[in-house]
């Protein structure tokens, strides 16, 4: 998912005083740690895949955008150009740490909302939401946007699913007095794109569920909860669940893979609805399989699940 920038059409600034702040805010604080800002991190990474992509990189684009009396965000475009906006480049990194420029961002991007695509809008919820920020003028702004994309939201199985979870987020962490309604009226249409999204279990994924049978946790695969999240390996009795988390769950860092956004997103849903869930990464339950230490192992995964 990218965003297209175009500087001429801009509609939102970022005002001077709260750009310096932020950024003398993060670099101070990357220095005090000894490594590069979340920014300065995923700007070299989307420079990297821009450059291997032969074309200029838009995150990048935007933070440039994003100096004091320079625009920071301006149309969403269709098709792969627009697919990504600052915010989800943001939270694919799983950082939190950007939130200290989330109010500036919100103002903005409700005041560029009628140049964005229905896709955009998606995008850009989803993305909030998964961070756990609220941003009421956008929201506000969204909940008057949206009617005119529905047609073309039906349409788009990604975006749709997006909106569910945009949905579910509102319904069950932070309800919005106007946005809340408007989603709740097309719940179906979101609903469906959601729950058809296709599930491929792993063949690590399967070989965990066997030998959890074998030490007689008894569960079902791939269930699906009454709010439409999947789980890999779950206890429906018990509202306790196993997540097998393979390459596509990590974000690789200096310090090691870490979950990425969209996961940590979901388990957050799932605890709220009152699900524990313990998950097995990949990088730990490989290497067991050629030792035969996974017994062990699993047993402690399920002790954690009996203590949380």
């Amino acid at each position: 998912m990218a965003v297209a920038i175009s500087s001429d059409r801009a509609t939102g600034m970022i005002p001077t005083a709260a750009a310096a702040h932020l950024r003398g805010t993060t670099r101070a604080r990357a220095a005090s740690a000894g490594r590069a800002t979340p920014l300065a991190r995923l700007r070299g990474t989307t420079r990297a895949r821009a450059a291997s992509a032969g074309r200029a990189a838009p995150l990048a684009t935007c933070i440039r955008a994003a100096r004091p009396g320079r625009p920071l965000l301006t149309d969403m475009r269709a098709g792969r150009a627009g697919r990504r906006n600052l915010a989800t480049g943001m939270l694919r990194r799983g950082d939190r740490r950007p939130r200290e420029g989330a109010d500036a961002i919100d103002e903005a991007a409700a005041r560029s909302i009628g140049s964005f695509t229905g896709q955009g809008l998606a995008n850009t919820l989803w993305a909030y939401c998964v961070l756990g920020v609220d941003a009421p003028a956008f929201f506000a702004a969204a909940a008057e946007a949206l009617p005119s994309h529905i047609d073309a939201l039906s349409k788009d199985f990604a975006a749709s699913s997006q909106l569910y979870q945009v949905f579910l987020y509102l319904q069950i962490e932070s309800p919005h007095q106007r946005l809340l309604p408007v989603l709740a009226e097309h719940r179906q249409i979101w609903l469906d794109a959601f729950w058809n999204d296709s599930i491929r279990p792993s063949q690590s994924q399967l070989g965990v569920s066997h030998a959890l049978n074998v030490l007689g946790w008894d569960h079902e695969d791939e269930l699906r909860t009454e709010d439409g999240l999947s789980l890999d390996m779950a206890q429906p009795s018990t509202k306790t669940a196993v997540e097998f988390d393979g390459p596509t769950h990590y974000l690789q860092g200096p310090d090691g893979p870490s979950v990425d956004g969209r996961t940590a997103f979901k388990r957050r849903l799932l605890g709220r609805l009152g699900w524990t869930c313990a998950a097995v990464p990949y990088f730990e339950w490989d290497p067991l399989l050629a030792s035969g230490a996974t017994e062990p192992y699993l047993r402690g995964v399920l002790a954690r699940l009996r203590n949380e």
